[in-house]
């Protein structure tokens, strides 16, 4: 009878672990697809910078599954919250605009760097659910997309009237026209789908399993990026694309396929949005002119820059729309606002789990996927005015260290809850 009891109150407590796991994987996928920033500005602009229910997730896998973080990673993010926080202080910010910048721009710079899990088991189960919640949001936006090449885009401007107004100007009935998304502006949403392709891949290439068939994967992220006009997110998509089909073992069969695939929606006119746009201007869309005028007048300071404010100090001598297009660049644009070395260094953190999981694995695509990844999202405003940006960026950054976490003599401690989510609980 008491060995019954036991077993009932172990199934009890793996059952509530389990749902706590899932739920909390859910949410945290949630809080980046579909919670997006714009949403946040529509029902109260106070906390569109902080998204609460990004951070609660973590706070609930890390007591579940528990967390780690490395002392040299905390460290140096410690550095870089220091050169912020005296910046923002000089600067005259209050400390409620302090509060609210830090979630913007250095707390996603220390969940890149958390690892989750007890066992390699555990982990990859975490990194499945995650991929494929993220797979399943991807393809409810992309639904929408679809209905709205029917609609006139209904689906889009009822959502944006209701909940996005931020967003109406943006939606356009004509088909020939850029597809924003629930994500945001054009550009974030070709981010996003960015992000999806290579979650998907790092999976498949780390773990040697596809969550998704991969006919489907190419057709989504093609079309969405596409459906977006973006011009460098298209390029920087190309690349990754050609780059690891044909450094694989069947790159031949592989360049084949992907020629036709490319030349059948080029004939049917998928990539015309954005040939337009190429027809228009140049990649960079006039940013470069801006860039070289700026630096002509003055480089970014080493540690602190000018704060959040420092299209002041420099729409003083030089006229605001100059400045506005240079703040398209947003390392460029952090340089100033906190000093080279916060920028500088906010990208090593981004990139460092890519360059940990490529040596882990010995697969080098992974740090290749990171550095187009962190190189797109640098070309537009994102990372320096929406906080969703760094927040895919980090959940590509934790799948990252789920997979790239080799085992490890602690891997058998807490077997309960490695089987609860293990790769079948999951």
């Amino acid at each position: 009878m008491t060995g019954k009891t036991i077993s009932l109150r172990s199934q009890v407590l793996e059952t509530r672990l389990f749902t706590v796991v899932n739920l909390s994987v859910f949410l945290l996928v949630a809080s980046v697809f579909a919670v997006s920033f714009y949403l946040r500005m529509g029902l109260s602009s106070e906390f569109a910078y902080i998204n609460l229910l990004f951070y609660v997730p973590l706070i609930l896998l890390a007591a579940k599954c528990g967390c780690r973080i490395g002392i040299g990673p905390l460290m140096f993010w410690l550095f870089l919250l220091s050169l912020f926080l005296v910046t923002e202080r000089t600067a005259g910010s209050s400390f409620r605009d302090v509060a609210k910048f830090s979630f913007l721009y250095c707390l996603p710079l220390l969940v890149c760097q958390l690892r989750f899990g007890s066992s390699q088991d555990q982990r990859r189960a975490l990194a499945k659910a995650i991929i494929r919640t993220s797979n399943a949001f991807v393809f409810l936006v992309f639904g929408i997309l679809v209905l709205d090449c029917f609609t006139g885009s209904a689906c889009m401007a009822a959502i944006s009237n209701a909940a996005m107004k931020e967003m109406s100007g943006w939606v356009s009935p004509e088909i020939s026209s850029r597809h924003v998304s629930i994500w945001g502006h054009y550009l974030s949403t070709a981010g996003f789908y960015l992000v999806f392709y290579y979650m998907n891949i790092a999976y498949e290439r780390i773990v040697g399993e596809s969550l998704v068939n991969i006919k489907l994967l190419y057709v989504v992220a093609t079309l969405g990026i596409l459906s977006t006009g973006g011009k460098t997110a298209i390029v920087i998509y190309l690349l990754s694309v050609i780059w690891l089909n044909t450094t694989s073992k069947d790159a031949i069969k592989n360049a084949i396929a992907l020629s036709v695939f490319l030349g059948v929606l080029y004939f049917v006119g998928a990539f015309d949005v954005v040939l337009d746009r190429f027809g228009a201007s140049d990649l960079s869309s006039g940013r470069n002119g801006s860039v070289e005028l700026v630096l002509s007048y003055e480089t970014p300071r080493i540690f602190c820059g000018y704060g959040e404010g420092y299209t002041a100090h420099f729409t003083s001598f030089i006229d605001r729309g100059t400045v506005s297009m240079f703040s398209e660049y947003s390392l460029l644009t952090l340089a100033f606002k906190f000093g080279l070395v916060f920028a500088v260094g906010a990208a090593f953190l981004i990139l460092l789990p890519s360059i940990k999981t490529s040596v882990a694995t010995g697969n080098y695509s992974i740090l290749f996927l990171g550095i187009l990844m962190l190189t797109y999202f640098s070309t537009f405003n994102g990372m320096a005015n929406i906080p969703d940006v760094y927040h895919v960026m980090a959940l590509f950054c934790l799948v990252l260290n789920l997979l790239g976490e080799r085992n490890s003599k602690n891997d058998s401690v807490d077997s309960a809850v490695s089987d609860v989510i293990g790769p079948k609980g999951l």
